[in-house]
């Protein structure tokens, strides 16, 4: 369960404390920018959980961030570290990520990948929450279930 305001709009659901969320926070989705948005539709969001089952469709992964558009990419490198890379899901967790947005690309301090060198570097001087901050699930290849809540968002995590 994925709970996230987003932007917020200020507005509680009377006789409860939910506020509401505008889900305007996510620009990428309005390519043609935000009014461009079809009245009385509800509007994509990136929010996850993101699952990933295996061949026989058991749940092997499940992950979430918070970081809007980057949310993807943070997802799909923790999968590329256990999947491709063969790293534990803390490895991967906590491996030093990258994010290409348009012509800028972030890259937190140690990344070690290749960056074409037409785009412009913004350097992070340590890992940053703008990278999101993925929390995960995942059965690996023995069977065994690992946890990894990131820090970078305060996250914990357990196996029983």
């Amino acid at each position: 369960m994925t709970i996230s305001i987003g932007e917020g709009c200020g507005y509680f659901l009377p006789g409860t404390d939910i506020q509401m969320n505008n889900m305007m926070g996510e620009s990428f989705l309005l390519l043609k920018g935000f009014h461009s948005w079809p009245p009385n539709q509800r509007l994509q969001s990136m929010m996850t959980p993101t699952m990933m089952v295996d061949h026989q469709k058991n749940l092997v992964f499940a992950g979430g961030s918070g970081g809007a558009g980057r949310i993807p990419y943070m997802i799909a490198k923790v999968l590329d570290g256990i999947l491709t890379k063969k790293q534990s899901l803390l490895e991967a967790t906590v491996a030093p990520r990258v994010y290409v947005d348009n012509n800028l690309t972030h890259v937190e301090n140690g990344y070690k990948g290749e960056i074409p060198n037409h785009l412009k570097k913004h350097h992070w001087a340590d890992k940053s929450l703008f990278c999101g901050g993925v929390h995960s699930i995942y059965r690996n290849e023995h069977g065994e279930f690992e946890a990894c809540g990131d820090s970078l968002r305060y996250g914990v995590s357990t196996v029983f």
